[in-house]
């Protein structure tokens, strides 16, 4: 429908400056298709024309993800909020679908893989592993599909992905420490404080790992219901304006903390877009010990405190913007091809996974044969 409306729009002449959109359904394959089509204008050109701002210092998950091969980026999420897997260092960075299932294979029965429903996400991870977009074919059918079905039906038939959601931080991430469980799901980290106590809790490792996929990239989980994305047309009249609009989103000022205080900053702020932000929050701190998230005090009074006491430091800022730049690719599948996945699944919980990988290819043939 929406896709109807907008080329109606646009073969009367009538093309906005600016397009919204969100990855939900299939949305981002959306953009993708007038992308494609030549719709959307080069976003980095622009951004690059409006003083004071500078694209550059933008963390790389706002921005790789969403630039292609020849370096163009022609859409940006406004608000993004990621997730990704990690470990405490048991496990090494990305790895394949494979990959993780031979690890499994091979876990000891008192360890448990990762600390919430892991099918969803897993699956969810790897569905574009098995499409090709551009010339609308799929290959469910090649037997890695099967493989990884199977994998997951195991997994929850053995109570391996059973919910940690009653336990409290402290006692998941004990779990974490003592090698019980090899992987935690976190939303995204917004703040280098929140990287140095997840640290803390980790045992002083914290090794982002992504959701599995065929690439070995860091691939993040998108939250359908939060994100937005913006594109600037190639048409439109007032790129300018368009561009200095855009930069409104992360061009963050700088709070007084003499007026405000500095937790009233490190509560308000959000220390994940911007690496000089970053820097400026460790200069800000050097007098302060941090207590929890949003609460630091006086070096002077760190004395009398008897609970956990962190400093913020460049190394650790370099680590959380390192983490933040690793992401190269976030987990948008096709809404459609997603509710065919999941209805042939649990339509068909009691039969073995290769005829599951058969429907499945099936259905979604039929439906990338429609929308070629």
């Amino acid at each position: 429908m929406a896709k109807t409306h907008l080329d109606l729009e646009i073969a009367s002449g009538n093309i906005p400056d600016m397009i919204f959109t969100s990855p939900q359904n299939s949305n981002f394959l959306l953009f993708k298709h007038y992308i494609d089509s030549g719709v959307f204008a080069d976003l980095n050109p622009l951004l690059d024309s409006v003083d004071g701002f500078d694209r550059n210092d933008l963390l790389g998950y706002l921005t790789k993800p969403y630039t292609d091969k020849n370096g163009c980026q022609y859409i940006i999420p406004i608000y993004s909020i990621n997730g990704t897997y990690f470990s405490n260092g048991s496990i090494h960075g990305p790895m394949t679908a494979e990959e993780l299932i031979e690890i499994y294979d091979t876990m000891p029965e008192y360890t448990n893989l990762v600390s919430d429903f892991l099918t969803f996400y897993f699956l969810y991870g790897c569905v574009d592993d098995f499409i090709d977009y551009e010339k609308a074919t799929c290959c469910f059918d090649d037997g890695k599909f099967e493989k990884i079905l199977r994998f997951c039906k195991e997994a929850e038939s053995k109570g391996t992905n059973r919910s940690y959601n009653n336990l409290k931080r402290a006692e998941l991430y004990e779990l974490v420490k003592e090698g019980k469980l090899l992987l935690v799901d976190i939303p995204q980290i917004r703040s280098p404080i929140s990287w140095a106590l997840l640290k803390n809790d980790f045992g002083g490792a914290l090794v982002p790992v992504g959701y599995p996929n065929e690439k070995k990239e860091i691939i993040a989980s998108l939250s359908a219901g939060i994100n937005t994305f913006i594109g600037i047309t190639e048409a439109s009249r007032h790129k300018d304006i368009a561009a200095d609009f855009i930069s409104t989103f992360y061009s963050i000022p700088d709070i007084d903390i003499n007026e405000y205080g500095v937790n009233h900053a490190i509560g308000q702020e959000d220390f994940s877009i911007r690496r000089s932000r970053i820097y400026a929050l460790v200069k800000m701190l050097k007098d302060y010990t941090i207590i929890d998230e949003y609460t630091v005090i006086p070096d002077s009074e760190a004395d009398n405190y008897t609970g956990a006491k962190i400093k913020l430091t460049k190394e650790i800022a370099d680590e959380f913007i390192a983490y933040l730049d690793s992401i190269t690719t976030v987990a948008i599948s096709n809404g459609s091809v997603w509710e065919i996945i999941l209805e042939e699944i649990l339509s068909n919980l009691d039969r073995d996974p290769s005829d599951i990988a058969k429907y499945i290819q099936d259905r979604v043939s039929i439906y990338l044969s429609e929308q070629s």
